[in-house]
């Protein structure tokens, strides 16, 4: 018996869930096709009536991740009322709970190296959300674009240490001294409303 139309539209979606989920925990060569599908309680064989390579697939679970990575972040900003659009960001995004969970944390940090070695799609995902995530922020905090492109930069840089080192302390350095450098900076480069 065939699947309907609607069935295969959230089997789809499922699997490209899942893939984003878990290539955010375990990389992008992590975790294979066959065991995407079983997770998502489909067969193997069954991958190709969705995607016509694996390639396709980690593009749209970057997509995805992206755009869930965006949500999130917009709604944490917004319950917090006090401080600049970029204080707010560096209160939620350099800490230890978004350290300690990358199947729910930033994508950019997650897999930014491996991004780096992969075709031209991935790589132009990587610089439209960086663009995106820039005009946000550089929007809502009026500091210059070079500004907020440098506090992402360090952000995810330090997020991405943090994650890789075994040492407790010098993990949570790394946390709380980007955070420390970036506020200082930011300090500095405000740009008065209207200017």
């Amino acid at each position: 018996m065939g699947y309907s139309r609607q069935q295969k539209q959230e089997n789809h979606a499922r699997i490209v869930a899942i893939a984003a989920r878990r290539f955010r925990e375990l990389g992008l060569d992590g975790l294979g096709v066959a065991d995407i599908m079983k997770e998502a309680g489909l067969t193997h064989g069954g991958f190709y009536a969705h995607f016509a390579s694996r390639e396709q697939l980690v593009a749209e679970a970057i997509e995805f991740a992206f755009r869930e990575d965006e949500d999130r972040l917009m709604r944490a900003m917004g319950r917090r009322p006090q401080g600049s659009a970029v204080e707010k960001f560096l209160d939620i995004y350099l800490t230890p709970a978004h350290r300690d969970t990358p199947g729910r944390g930033c994508t950019m940090a997650a897999i930014a190296p491996e991004a780096a070695r992969r075709d031209p799609t991935v790589r132009n995902l990587f610089s439209s959300q960086i663009g995106r995530y820039a005009d946000l922020l550089a929007a809502e905090s009026n500091l210059p674009a070079e500004t907020v492109v440098s506090v992402i930069s360090a952000s995810v840089g330090a997020l991405t240490l943090s994650r890789a080192v075994e040492d407790a302390v010098l993990s949570e350095s790394l946390l709380a001294g980007t955070k420390a450098a970036m506020l200082k900076l930011v300090a500095g480069q405000s740009v008065p409303p209207g200017a």
